[in-house]
């Protein structure tokens, strides 16, 4: 090949390098919020950002931890807030979501059956759930509405058991200060297994309440504009729980980087007993039908929790106005509040039939809202302790140095002299008063009120999840 011949295929050469580069782009900031701490429940997530099942989709993933001073809404409110992507958190609780009008649907459900189980001690005679009539009876706070649902179900009076408030501990039981625990099989159970006793599990699943456990969640909006990164994702992160499932001890190392402190036996057990609820034999990872989600939908209108959920609600809405209302009128004191008619057009709303009104504590500036009837007159909380002392159990347990939200049923004589439930939701206001005064909100009143306005605002289901994603990765029809 001659000189000229050589530089002319060098400046061709030249040529192609100074031509239009294709720039790499780069990987989307995604978060997403795990609804417990880091633990080998998520293995799968934490497979496909290890392994780089993530990064091959072109996405930089946050996993953030959840935790015991979180509550179940939290998630869902992060969501809703755009503080997350993606979130992990109970099908029932996604339902619940949907009949507040929060956008939020439901892209992939990771545990096909439900880790939720009663644990009870070998010869406490508990091996159906009508054993526990007339027994004492923890729930964690996640496990509420599917224990109503199984109530309600086999027509079982939510007062014909004693609730106990929940610890996340497995003492009450194994000393006999309770007689059954509903707890995740796959988390707090296997603490129960390490005591050495021997138990009965009785699963939930068994008795035909069947709901979705660990569901991924993302808005409305993400899901509509979008669609290539939740698919992406949605890939990924099934590419992850996959490959946790099938190399089982590298998960249980995987999860370990994102917690030192982990015990290795206790992930390792966590692993095998979560995966034939994950891979079941039966569905693909993932997979959702709608037939299940309308069974649970149905089983949250029978069992009142939807209107339990309104109830809820109003105590929010309350709490966030008087919140709103002494941040605006910061020297006030609580006697201020007490005396000054705005505060009451806030805090005294009607709730179906019987409303609520409020007793002042002065030793603690707490505030409780309770039937109108029963506490005129009455600013005692010592009054309110005597006339109600099972709705108080329930203020106990929200009250304290830090609120927590807290929910029950308590029994309530009527106007008619009717022996009725009503249910109570204690809400947490955010604000002092400015002689140091905490306040907490809560709203009660039979569920049944709310049962007309029920049937105006159903639960669509098929708004509540989609399946096209799952679809075009399992090249299945829409």
């Amino acid at each position: 090949m001659n000189r000229a011949c050589i530089m002319l295929l060098v400046a061709v050469a030249l040529l192609a390098a100074c031509g239009p580069q294709e720039v790499e782009q780069p990987p989307d900031q995604v978060t997403v919020q795990l609804k417990w701490v880091h633990q080998a429940q998520f293995a799968g997530f934490y497979a496909a950002d290890k392994k780089g099942f993530y990064a091959e989709e072109g996405i930089d993933v946050t996993l953030n931890a959840g935790g015991v001073h979180l509550p179940p809404d939290t998630n869902i409110a992060s969501l809703v807030a755009g503080e997350a992507d993606f979130a992990i958190v109970g099908g029932d609780q996604l339902l619940a979501a949907r009949f507040r009008g929060q956008p939020v649907v439901a892209i992939a459900v990771l545990f096909q059956r439900n880790p939720y189980a009663y644990a009870s001690l070998k010869g406490s005679g508990i091996e159906r759930p009508q054993d526990l009539v007339g027994k004492k009876v923890m729930a964690a706070p996640d496990a509420e509405i599917q224990h109503q649902a199984l109530l309600r179900k086999l027509g079982i009076a939510p007062d014909a058991i004693e609730r106990i408030p929940y610890q996340r501990d497995v003492t009450p039981l194994v000393t006999g200060q309770i007689d059954a625990h509903l707890v995740y099989r796959t988390g707090l159970g296997l603490a129960f297994d390490e005591t050495g006793y021997e138990l009965n599990w009785m699963w939930l699943e068994d008795y035909g309440i069947r709901f979705y456990a660990d569901t991924i969640v993302a808005s409305e909006t993400l899901v509509q504009q979008n669609p290539d990164l939740v698919e992406r994702f949605l890939r990924a992160t099934i590419k992850g729980w996959r490959y946790a499932i099938e190399n089982q001890a590298e998960a249980v190392d995987l999860t370990l980087q994102y917690d030192p402190t982990l015990t290795r036996d206790r992930q390792a057990r966590m692993m095998a007993t979560q995966t034939p609820l994950i891979h079941t034999g039966v569905a693909e990872i993932g997979w959702m039908d709608r037939g299940v989600w309308a069974g649970m939908r149905d089983m949250l209108y029978e069992a009142g929790i939807v209107a339990q959920e309104r109830i809820k609600q109003k105590a929010r809405d309350v709490a966030k106005q008087v919140e709103e209302y002494i941040k605006a009128h910061p020297g006030m004191t609580l006697k201020d509040l007490q005396d000054d008619p705005s505060f009451r057009d806030i805090v005294i709303q009607p709730i179906g039939e019987s409303g609520y009104t409020s007793a002042a504590d002065a030793n603690t500036g707490l505030l409780y809202f309770h039937p109108r009837r029963e506490l005129e007159n009455t600013t005692s909380a010592e009054a309110v302790k005597e006339q109600f002392p099972e709705a108080w159990a329930i203020v106990d347990r929200a009250v304290g140095p830090t609120c927590q939200e807290s929910s029950g049923f308590y029994l309530f004589d009527d106007a008619e002299g009717r022996i009725a439930e009503k249910y109570v939701h204690i809400a947490c206001a955010d604000a002092r008063t400015a002689d140091g005064k905490s306040l907490h909100v809560s709203a009660s009143t039979y569920v049944e009120e709310y049962a007309p306005a029920l049937s105006e605002k159903e639960i669509e289901i098929d708004e509540a999840f989609t399946m096209q994603f799952l679809n075009n990765i399992y090249g299945k029809a829409e």
